[in-house]
């Protein structure tokens, strides 16, 4: 049906106002002239529209190379297809364009969903290296971001969780998180774009999907602005975390914590006089990196122990974990069959020369980065060069090989002539109150 004249001027605005919000969003994380952009493109709504209005920005914004990525899971009938259907979009484009084949490993007790998000992650971070990408675009939409609150709230997180998904982790970067699905498909429909469909979006079995399907449209009856609204209280919220990140360095900085990999020793003194909050967040990471995950019970049993009167030793149970007081020193040791990770991190690592080991960047940590062709540098000042928030920057994960050297950094990628894969998945602690 052609369009009258009376549709076309808000039409062509739709484009035109969702580039240019686009264009916003990209100075505000730091995307400017001559940066190179992978742009990860299911195919569907959101990453096609993603991707179109990217391409668009091209010449007027003077970017770098823009090379469009396709996961292909092989998970379903129409995988092929949608591969094909991408390409062809780039090559319309003039961009270069790439497909990244995995395979989603549903044998550890993972989800189909997780698993394929891990996946992902991994070849979205192989293929920006292999193309020299500074950003790799998402497509969350501020949508999304509801659902995930949402989700995580029913769930019982705290404040960590309810922040939702973060605009900026490293170089994975989500352009499109203040706009909604409706702006999405209004600027798809404007452009004549066709985009994919995953039938998946529509089983009702997955959580995410009974929520927009059913629990999003009831809420929006109550305000019509509801992404506006979780997407401001959100901010709030990462906000709140940035201060407590903060805050939590300071106090581990004070603190001073003896050990790192199998144990840790804590002055109780100092620890009991820290507000609760701040006490439980910092005893939550040091378990974490001995590879605990401490529920919210488990955190005010370790605290209590740290506020009663004791001459002696005492210990408490915690699965994974022993956690001793003595005298005036708390112990926190792991327990066998506990693996020490870096932060709430699980990690995924594909290669030769382990077996690897994880933790978080400690002072002092050098390595050779492939990027500078195998010159040494100290991490902290890669980690600086890439732009990684200070609040970021104590929880990135390295991977170390056999003989301890670090082959793998976050937010940096591998050393000079290593091989391998690493996928990080950020995880939720239990709700800390």
């Amino acid at each position: 049906m052609a369009k009258d004249a009376t549709t076309v001027p808000t039409t062509t605005r739709a484009v035109r106002t969702f580039r240019e919000q686009l264009a916003r969003a990209f100075a505000r994380l730091g995307i400017g002239p001559g940066a190179p952009l992978l742009v990860a493109c299911s195919g569907g709504a959101d990453s096609l529209a993603l991707a179109d209005a990217t391409l668009a920005l091209r010449s007027r914004l003077a970017l770098g190379q823009v090379t469009i990525c396709h996961v292909h899971h092989g998970l379903r009938a129409g995988a092929d297809a949608d591969a094909e259907q991408v390409l062809a979009f780039a090559r319309a484009g003039g961009a270069n364009a790439i497909v990244e084949r995995v395979v989603v490993d549903l044998r550890r007790g993972r989800g189909p969903e997780e698993a394929a998000r891990d996946a992902r992650h991994a070849a979205l971070e192989r293929a920006a290296r292999g193309v020299g990408a500074s950003h790799v675009l998402l497509a969350h939409t501020a949508t999304d971001q509801v659902e995930t609150v949402l989700m995580r709230l029913v769930a019982g997180t705290g404040a960590r969780g309810l922040a939702g998904i973060p605009e900026r982790r490293g170089r994975l970067v989500r352009p499109l998180l203040e706009r909604t699905r409706a702006e999405v498909l209004a600027y798809i429909a404007a452009r004549g774009l066709a985009p994919a469909h995953d039938e998946s979006n529509d089983d009702l079995r997955f959580t995410r999907n009974r929520f927009r399907a059913e629990v999003v449209p009831l809420l929006r009856r109550e305000n019509p602005a509801l992404e506006e609204a979780v997407s401001r209280a959100s901010r709030a919220l990462a906000e709140t975390e940035g201060a407590m990140a903060w805050a939590i360095a300071e106090a581990r900085a004070r603190l001073a914590p003896q050990g790192g990999r199998d144990e840790f020793t804590v002055a109780v003194p100092l620890l009991a006089a820290l507000p609760p909050l701040l006490a439980k967040r910092l005893l939550a990471d040091l378990a974490l990196e001995l590879g605990v995950v401490l529920g919210a019970r488990h955190l005010d049993a370790v605290l209590a122990l740290t506020r009663r009167k004791t001459a002696g030793s005492v210990s408490i149970r915690v699965p994974r974990l022993e956690v001793a007081r003595q005298y005036d020193e708390l112990l926190l040791r792991r327990a066998d069959g506990a693996q020490p990770v870096a932060a709430a991190v699980a990690v995924s690592i594909e290669g030769e020369g382990g077996p690897f080991t994880t933790r978080s960047v400690r002072a002092g940590d050098r390595m050779r980065p492939a990027t500078l062709r195998g010159r040494s540098r100290k991490l902290s000042d890669l980690l600086v060069d890439r732009k990684v928030p200070r609040a970021h920057r104590a929880e990135s994960v390295v991977v170390l090989d056999a003989a301890g050297d670090i082959v793998w950094a976050e937010h940096v990628g591998v050393a000079v002539d290593k091989r391998l894969s690493v996928a990080l998945t950020r995880q939720e602690p239990a709700a800390i109150k």
